[in-house]
């Protein structure tokens, strides 16, 4: 995949990612704790990521209205950030506000560039991929093994961190453009 991103954006990608990833060196979680300040520390590790994947992707601009049309980020599903993304409110990426939607409802993910998809939609991830299967929409999830159904970013338990697996196919054909960081941090499964 050709990255396209300017050295401005190299620049700001590469200290979004050094940031993130120190951050979880030098903060681990535990992931497989049951107590809900372990879980809460694990989803704001989460939520950081979630949110400088903004600034590590790029969308065709085709897929925004206007040139000053938001950045939605949506959690499909019952949302287990808490407050951890109410700080979006203040970011932008790539000049674009970010905007935050919970969405009880995964039929409504049309108008989503990212779509988080809660644990508590196990039962309906196929639909919600097929759904946007081919559509310009990042799909996130830690349901297990969402990147072999066609999910393009999985976050998964690796030691007492949060790993990330993507599937480059599926982000290839939504013509989502990652940045070189990303996926040298990431394990690229086949799909």
């Amino acid at each position: 995949m050709r990255n396209t991103f300017s050295s401005g954006h190299f620049i700001k990608g590469f200290a979004v990612f050094m940031f993130v990833s120190l951050s979880c060196l030098f903060f681990p979680i535990t992931v497989n704790a049951g107590s809900d300040s372990k879980l809460a520390e694990e989803y704001f590790v989460k939520a950081a990521l979630l949110i400088n994947f903004t600034k590590l992707i790029q969308w065709p601009t085709r897929e925004f209205s206007s040139s000053d049309d938001s950045l939605k980020i949506c959690i499909i599903g019952e949302d287990p950030f808490g407050n951890a993304l109410d700080v979006a409110k203040n970011i932008t990426a790539n000049n674009r506000k970010l905007d935050i939607r919970r969405l009880l409802n995964w039929e409504s993910t049309s108008h989503c560039h990212i779509a988080f998809i809660s644990t508590s939609e196990e039962g309906h991830v196929n639909s919600i991929l097929g759904r946007l299967r081919g559509k310009a929409v990042l799909t996130i999830s830690d349901i297990r093994g969402i990147e072999k159904m066609g999910g393009m970013i999985a976050f998964f338990p690796k030691g007492n961190k949060v790993g990330i697996r993507i599937n480059i196919e599926s982000a290839r054909r939504a013509n989502l453009n990652m940045s070189s960081h990303l996926l040298e941090a990431a394990e690229i499964v086949p799909y």
